[in-house]
């Protein structure tokens, strides 16, 4: 499918002197001014987003300590000491040989680095972030190797001035640098040795990602060790697979899958050569090339991408699997390896358009993004070499109906995960890969135990879900969206034999393009632009008039009270007081004051928004109102509500109910979030899969002390 558009057919997001770049250059002038800083500091409205915003700074000038704390956790063993059983600061300091005064200060950085955490009895014990570490001895490899790349950016200007000085460049037998007659044979045995154990985090998520079971042989090129087609091969019987490599790493990987034993020799063969310089083998109909692309320049890979299209038959496929680069440049990941490759001496680390643009210079159709479980590892491209290239912009081919796994609710609380069948895709129609989707605790609510009253297109069985975010995989037809852009997705009509209300809770959904919204945030937190929407919209209605009266009063400290209070203190508005009668929900306050009831005796709130679904509120808050004040009904509410006349009549009291959200809200708190002015940090309290579905809906209908479940569908 001509799913992945290349840099030069992208459309500009800004132009020069457009509305974004004034508003762009005015927020630089307010975040560099001296004055504003310290009325930011002074101000309750504020403070928490310059302390958070330092905090990140100061993050970024701590990153190098965080670096040589791991080395060091690591070249002690402290890590995997921990994980066979908690241990003491003396007990630590005898295994290591160091002073306790000293270990204890790396220690307590493991603590706070999370590495580490701290026992009963003055014991430490392993971390969260230590686990992964303990375990996989590829991860404590790859912090060793890193030792290297640390020397050669301690001078970050001597590097960038001459890349060449770099002592990575030692490490690589295949760039440059090497010597005229070659690596020494040491130089390869170590440098596939660490491939070898690195590939292990990318080999489940190919299996997992590709229909291997389609094709009958395999080139892997670049293969080093063997490790991925030897897995490969035993995954897949009926495979036949042919790993080409340098002369010296084949001939290690032979040995290697000779010692494994595993009775592969008469379906896995190696070939040595040179990509650069040999042609490749012939008689694959698919050939992968996994972390290979990264290490070389465009020139390179672009002769490589061509030398593989020239083996391929006809409808053959290219599977490529390395990092890659966010399309906005905005990931943590990026930097690491924009100059672990620029130390190596060759490469760069490129986009999933950038090497889609490659591959279709190559000749290669039907570019698509494949999903990736965690593409910190590994994001995958698939290409195919079709009859002609000239149908490369023409209706995208199918291996099969596509189809996706979905929540399903049969009946009220009756829920099951299903395999459904996905609508075609129609031209301005996008394909998504679901990362999260939240559950909500209004609608969802009444869908799940069948209170929801009668509508049209109301019934069972139904997928639930309007509050969605994911990647995009394919896109069909002129839309401004490119393959690999993380999306908003407020619902969907995917599904096919059952009821899309609202149709977001899916693995994959296909939705046209002009219904999601492009977002910048890369956590979980973007499922919840959907309340936001409600909330911006019950404050400005809509937009159809300035917010004269925001909230003073605001009664709930769910999600929607928190963002209501937010996004009034983000507008300038005096902080609202915000009521909550559960005490485990009234932390969690950002500049405003949460109390209960009863603790408030003011009688003259000029705007009171509830969202707290409570059907009696107006008995309750009515009589709390100044005189022409308003009451804004913004929950969802099952059951009638009344209220009484004479307070209302004797305060003018106006009652307005807010309506579902638009499309304009959307993109004003999308942009809100994207330029730091509306937080959504600390919303989310509780992530289940979908596996665990039925206990996610149990607890986040039941349980008060979830704000917000979200199901994650990268697993």
């Amino acid at each position: 499918m001509d799913a992945v558009h290349s840099p030069s057919s992208m459309p500009l997001a800004v132009t020069p002197g457009g509305w974004r770049e004034r508003l762009a250059a005015r927020i630089d002038r307010w975040s560099t001014s001296p004055a504003l800083h310290r009325w930011a500091m002074g101000s309750v409205m504020t403070r928490w987003l310059v302390r958070r915003r330092s905090a990140r700074l100061f993050a970024c000038m701590a990153g190098f300590v965080h670096t040589q704390v791991l080395l060091a956790c690591v070249r002690l063993h402290l890590l995997e000491t921990l994980a066979e059983s908690p241990r003491t600061l003396d007990e630590l300091a005898a295994l290591s040989g160091l002073q306790a005064a000293s270990l204890q200060r790396l220690l307590d950085s493991a603590v706070a680095m999370g590495l580490m955490n701290r026992r009963s009895c003055g014991r430490y014990g392993l971390g969260a972030l230590g686990a992964p570490v303990a375990a996989h001895a590829g991860i404590r490899e790859m912090v060793e190797h890193n030792a290297t790349l640390y020397d050669d950016l301690r001078d970050p200007l001597a590097l960038l001035r001459d890349p060449n000085q770099a002592q990575m460049h030692t490490y690589w037998p295949y760039t440059p640098h090497q010597p005229r007659d070659g690596a020494p044979a040491e130089t390869f045995s170590r440098y596939s040795a660490l491939m070898s154990t690195s590939q292990r985090f990318v080999i489940d998520e190919l299996l997992a990602a590709y229909p291997f079971a389609d094709h009958q042989r395999v080139l892997d090129v670049g293969g080093g060790m063997g490790g991925w087609v030897s897995a490969l091969a035993q995954r897949h019987p009926q495979l036949h697979c042919t790993l080409f490599d340098l002369p010296p790493v084949a001939e290690l990987a032979r040995e290697q899958i000779a010692r494994l034993g595993l009775g592969l020799g008469a379906r896995v063969s190696t070939h040595g050569g040179s990509f650069i310089t040999d042609p490749l083998p012939t008689g694959a109909d698919l050939v992968t090339l996994v972390r290979v692309a990264h290490d070389h320049d465009d020139a390179t890979v672009l002769r490589l991408l061509r030398a593989i299209y020239d083996s391929l038959p006809v409808a053959g496929a290219l599977v490529l699997a390395e990092p890659m680069a966010q399309a906005e440049g905005e990931s943590p990941i990026d930097p690491y390896f924009h100059f672990y490759l620029m130390a190596m001496g060759s490469g760069r680390l490129r986009t999933p358009q950038a090497l889609a643009g490659l591959m279709a210079q190559a000749g290669f159709t039907h570019i698509e993004l494949a999903p990736s479980p965690v593409p910190l590892h590994a994001q995958i491209l698939v290409g195919r070499k079709s009859r002609a290239q000239a149908s490369r912009a023409a209706t995208p081919r199918r291996r099969c109906r596509m189809k996706s796994a979905a929540i399903v609710f049969q009946s009220p609380c009756q829920l099951s995960v299903q395999s459904l069948d996905l609508r075609a895709m129609a031209p301005g129609d996008i394909e998504v890969q679901v990362e999260y989707s939240g559950i909500s605790t209004g609608t969802e609510r009444l869908l799940w135990d069948g209170s929801m009253p009668p509508f049209p297109g109301m019934g069972y069985p139904l997928v639930p879900g309007y509050e969605t975010v994911g990647r995009v995989l394919r896109t069909l037809g002129d839309v401004p969206l490119a393959v690999g852009d993380r999306v908003f997705v407020p619902g969907s009509y995917s599904f096919e034999g059952v009821h899309n209300l609202f149709g977001g809770a899916g693995e994959r959904l296909v939705v046209p393009a002009s219904r999601v919204v492009r977002v910048d945030s890369q956590s979980a937190d973007a499922v919840l632009l959907a309340l936001a929407a409600t909330a911006y919209h019950t404050v400005t209605y809509g937009g159809t008039r300035d917010p004269d009266t925001p909230p003073d009063l605001i009664v709930g400290h769910g999600v929607m009270g928190r963002l209501l209070a937010r996004l009034t203190v983000a507008s300038g508005a005096p902080a609202p007081v915000v009521w909550e009668t559960q005490a485990l929900r009234q932390d969690g306050a950002e500049g405003y004051e949460v109390r209960h009831p009863d603790e408030d005796e003011r009688k003259n709130y000029r705007a009171i928004y509830d969202v707290s679904g409570d059907a009696q509120i107006l008995h309750k808050v009515i009589p709390r109102l100044d005189k022409g004040g308003e009451v804004v009904l913004a929950g969802f509410y099952h059951q009638d509500i009344s209220f009484a006349y004479a307070p209302a009549f004797m305060r003018e009291a106006s009652i307005r109910v807010a309506a579902e959200w638009k499309r304009a809200d959307l993109l004003a708190v999308t942009e809100l979030v994207n330029t730091g002015r509306l937080s959504l940090d600390g919303l989310i309290t509780h992530t289940h899969t979908p596996a665990q579905a039925r206990d996610a809906y149990e607890v986040a209908f039941g349980d008060p002390h979830c704000l917000k479940m979200v199901l994650d569908w990268r697993h």
